[in-house]
């Protein structure tokens, strides 16, 4: 409820050795961020975790990622893919993150890979993602060690990433698979065919 929402936000401000923050399943527009109040607290965040986003002020949650721009090593979103507008403001929260110098973990769904690099990056988790095109996933990410991918159909694996030690690949169907050498694969719930380790 809108109370609730307004507790929550009271109770956030006084957070200040806040570390980690996960917002799960809400059913009514995500309006934390939309206070000046919250927006001058610096909790030093190293993990932000948003599970079934819905809309909110894009402006306001900009400016609390800026606000933990220095201590944000792990970011999480996720939507229901029923937001069209939430798709396309994707794109922004891209182009914040590709500022982040010490962001090494991100997970994303149900969108496509903006153009920007973000170069820190270490660990990549995609779900959902229709169209996943690896070359842009090499550029954008060329320090990656760990890669993960969900539920994504017709994959043509190839990965030319140097520094690559760990790769899971989950409820999916291959079509190719091109990959540099690795200390850790994992196959789940594939479908393939036995000639592209050929």
């Amino acid at each position: 409820t809108s109370d609730e929402i307004k507790y929550f936000k009271e109770f956030l401000k006084v957070q200040k050795n806040l570390e980690s923050l996960e917002l799960s399943t809400f059913n009514v527009d995500l309006t934390i961020f939309e206070d000046d109040a919250l927006l001058s607290v610096d909790f030093r965040l190293k993990k932000l975790l948003i599970n079934t986003l819905k809309q909110f002020d894009m402006e306001n949650f900009k400016k609390f990622l800026q606000i933990h721009k220095k201590s944000l090593n792990e970011v999480k979103i996720m939507h229901d893919g029923t937001f069209e507008a939430i798709k396309l403001n994707y794109e922004e929260i891209i182009t914040v993150l590709s500022q982040f110098e010490n962001l090494k973990v991100l997970t994303l769904n149900q969108l496509n890979l903006s153009a920007i690099p973000i170069i820190s990056i270490e660990s990549l988790t995609l779900q959902s993602i229709k169209k996943l095109k690896f070359d842009e996933i090499c550029l954008n990410f060329p320090n990656l060690k760990t890669l993960e991918i969900y539920d994504t159909k017709n994959l043509k694996v190839d990965l030319t990433l140097s520094k690559l030690t760990e790769l899971l690949i989950d409820g999916s169907n291959i079509i190719t698979f091109n990959i540099p050498p690795l200390k850790r694969l994992t196959l789940c719930d594939l479908e393939l065919k036995p000639a592209i380790f050929q």
